[in-house]
């Protein structure tokens, strides 16, 4: 599988206000000039302890790497290009370690390599998806989608959908982007979150997608194929 050099950028340990602070480094990521400098990085968050993301940028506004951090580890999404922009590695971090699936996309956005890990950051297997068959595809001709169709999903979130306690106390509602994986037999695995008002919103979002059971699977020219799905829940204000 494709290698990155992962140097993970850590947080100024007296932050203590929400703030955005940019530093320009050089290709050793030490601190340098803005005239000789290769990259920039930007910090936003707030905290002794930091709690939020670092991300760095070449000097055309690229995102070379973004990490995310909860109480100074490093905890949450991560994302990290090659040198080419043409690859990038994906997953999370759980408690400075790397943890569940890791994904290695395209430019295209398909998804060609993966590696498990357990939750202790130990490498379970390596998966290489670099062919037609196996390799996880963003665009299809016709997308995966739940079985029986938007009828029978609308009448799965009805009976089984359930508007979070934190969620309501932080008065949060609105739309939850999930992401996931729908393989050609149609189980469903790797969830992310792409946009949410509020973590137990897309904790539950994801639950209930995954109470649904198998989906029907994508196709490309009439042939089932893996594919990335981005779903979308609604949470609002007639659920409190």
């Amino acid at each position: 599988m494709y290698r990155f050099l992962i140097i993970i950028l850590f947080p100024p340990s007296l932050a203590v206000a929400q703030k955005v602070d940019t530093a320009y480094i050089n290709s050793n990521n030490e601190p340098v000039d803005k005239n000789v400098a290769t990259y920039y990085v930007v910090n936003e968050g707030v905290g002794r302890k930091f709690t939020g993301t670092i991300s760095k940028f070449d000097l055309s506004n690229k995102l070379i790497e973004k990490t995310s951090y909860i109480k100074g580890k490093i905890e949450g999404p991560y994302r990290i290009f090659n040198e080419e922009k043409s690859l990038m590695l994906k997953g999370q971090y759980l408690n400075n370690q790397k943890a569940g699936t890791w994904s290695l996309v395209d430019l295209k956005g398909d998804v060609i390599g993966m590696e498990v890990y357990d939750l202790k950051g130990a490498l379970l297997r390596e998966i290489n998806l670099n062919s037609i068959e196996n390799k996880i595809y963003y665009n299809v001709h016709e997308p995966a989608q739940f079985k029986g169709g938007r009828k029978a999903w609308n009448e799965h979130v009805k009976k089984n959908l359930r508007f979070p306690r934190e969620a309501t106390k932080a008065k949060k509602k609105g739309k939850v982007l999930i992401q996931f994986y729908v393989m050609k037999d149609g189980s469903l695995m790797n969830f992310e979150t792409v946009r949410s008002p509020h973590s137990s919103l897309s904790d539950e979002a994801i639950r209930v997608i995954k109470a649904g059971g198998d989906w029907q699977p994508g196709k490309i020219n009439g042939r089932l194929v893996n594919s990335i799905r981005v779903f979308s829940v609604t949470f609002n204000s007639l659920m409190f």
